[in-house]
């Protein structure tokens, strides 16, 4: 006796970027922006039921794996909204699509806080 399918063709998709999948670029240039001194780490979980969440942080390896956590994103189904956290300087904005996503995070990435957590953790590295 065979198993019938009952799910029908499944759709193909486009190949999109995601909140994820940019947040991911993003950790990827850091690493290669400092040349291995620090990397950016993002761990995904499930913030509730409905909702991817994934949370980068900057770690150095030269310093036993050291970590500082930087920001935070969580978003659903429909991938937008996407609700950004700056967890250095603790606000939060939504983005309603990707430039707005890209935007916000620029401004996550490129404070002054972050600035100064880079630069310190940088000197470090080269007086370790």
């Amino acid at each position: 006796m065979s198993t019938e399918d009952l799910w029908g063709e499944i759709p193909d998709v486009e190949p999109i970027k995601t909140p994820l999948s940019i947040f991911k670029e993003q950790a990827a240039i850091l690493k290669e922006k400092t040349n291995g001194a620090l990397e950016a780490e993002v761990t995904v979980g499930k913030e509730s039921p409905q909702e991817v969440g994934a949370l980068m942080k900057i770690v150095v390896p030269t310093l036993g794996g050291y970590t500082v956590n930087i920001a935070q994103i969580n978003y659903g189904l429909e991938i937008y909204p996407v609700t950004v956290f700056n967890l250095r300087e603790r606000f939060k904005e939504i983005a309603e699509d990707e430039i707005s996503y890209k935007k916000i995070l620029a401004t996550v990435f490129s404070s002054s806080a972050v600035k100064e957590i880079i630069r310190i953790l940088l000197q470090q590295v080269k007086s370790a």
